[in-house]
């Protein structure tokens, strides 16, 4: 169920963002786009600067014709004008909109106008987010076919029904993916771009720039031009999908290694002095002193009252309780450590809760016992008072 809503939402978006490209691309044609090609352009210029110099030396035209010549081919090499277009046309829009949107952003075709650069603002901020999402939800598919490999490569090589360390293996298995799909590009653009002057190692590189979204635009495929035979227009087709795919294994990477981080925090050991690990077991049986001493105090009490009482009737219900008590608390706890524990809490208020304290003081004024602080040193005075209320209950034992 979980897996057909993201299928869903994917469908839903891969349409919204093949929308939105398809109608921006013919908005900035039709912003940008004055009826004239670039060679159009610079056409009228090579004449203009015919006619400026045969006026202005003399020359024959063969000579300025020749002149003009080195010029161009001077202009043409220069990396930075060489992709400069201003065509316009629906395919440079479409891969104009579509570098925008990855931001990318080649920097070969740029908005001249005024309305196309105020339309290219509102155009990014809604397209660039829908963009991202997409590319979002083609990682999680991703993921979920590496997460869906993992589990049956383990089962069937390895025997288990369950894998360990999931994320970690898939945040592995991306990063291999991403590292094995720039030379993979490589190759690809090598061949269709070789005849252009595009070595192996500028193939990489271009890959890299442009799946970073960097998008330097030294290079650009086909001189940034428009694909004049079916070749071309094939070899566009498989660059799109190849910058889709690769920009989707990018998000997938970027998904998977929160998981995998949080799964190498998961099974990190625990520093040693920082962490005390117990069983729930030793948490039970460990006594609390500061309840021990409460304890204490209460049956000092209840045994005073039945001293002061004349019928024995009314001491049954002490001793039972007493009885409860001593079956209560481990006997561990009710010999010697008892007695320790009583002696290290009596002159520490500061390790017991601001209520425990209190409780604890009102117990103190009602058996008689005077309250006291860690600031003059009461150890003595308590350890003495508590050994006069337990030579006091041992008698009272025996009038018994």
């Amino acid at each position: 169920m979980e897996l057909k809503k993201k299928t869903r939402t994917l469908l839903i978006r891969i349409a919204m963002l093949t929308v939105y490209l398809t109608s921006g691309a013919a908005i900035f044609s039709v912003i940008e786009n004055d009826g004239r090609s670039s060679d159009d352009h610079f056409t009228e210029k090579i004449n203009q600067l015919r006619e400026n110099m045969t006026r202005r030396f003399n020359e024959t035209k063969d000579v300025i014709d020749d002149y003009i010549e080195q010029l161009r081919g001077l202009f043409e090499a220069a990396h930075r004008c060489k992709y400069s277009h201003n065509d316009w046309s629906y395919y440079q829009s479409l891969y104009f909109v579509g570098s925008v949107t990855t931001t990318i952003g080649y920097g070969h075709l740029a908005p001249k106008t005024q309305g196309g650069r105020l339309f290219l603002i509102f155009f990014a901020l809604f397209g660039i987010p829908l963009n991202l999402l997409t590319l979002q939800s083609v990682g999680e598919h991703i993921n979920y076919g590496i997460h869906l490999l993992i589990k049956y490569f383990e089962k069937a090589a390895l025997e288990r029904d369950l894998p360990t360390h999931e994320h970690i293996k898939c945040f592995a298995i991306n990063v291999l993916l991403i590292t094995l799909w720039l030379p993979l590009g490589g190759v690809m653009y090598y061949y269709s771009e070789r005849e252009f002057g595009w070595t192996f190692l500028d193939c990489v590189y271009y890959c890299f720039v442009a799946l970073s979204t960097i998008g330097f635009g030294d290079l650009v495929p086909n001189e940034g031009k428009e694909p004049d035979s079916s070749y071309e227009r094939g070899m566009w087709i498989i660059r799109l999908m190849y910058l889709g795919l690769g920009l989707s294994l990018l998000s997938s990477v970027f998904t998977s290694v929160l998981s995998a981080a949080k799964e190498i925090q998961s099974i990190m050991p625990c520093k040693r002095g920082i962490y005390q690990l117990t069983t729930p077991a030793q948490s039970e049986l460990k006594p609390k002193p500061f309840t021990a001493l409460r304890e204490i105090f209460k049956l000092s009490k209840d045994y005073s009252s039945t001293a002061s009482g004349a019928e024995d009737t009314s001491s049954s219900p002490k001793l039972s309780r007493h009885s409860k008590l001593q079956q209560d608390i481990p006997s561990s706890f009710c010999n010697s450590s008892m007695n320790t524990s009583i002696e290290e809490m009596a002159c520490c208020p500061e390790y017991l809760d601001n209520e425990q304290h209190l409780d604890i003081a009102e117990e103190r004024e009602e058996i008689g016992l005077e309250t006291t602080s860690c600031e003059d040193d009461p150890t003595e005075k308590n350890v003495k008072d508590l050994k006069e209320i337990t030579s006091e209950n041992a008698k009272q034992t025996e009038i018994r």
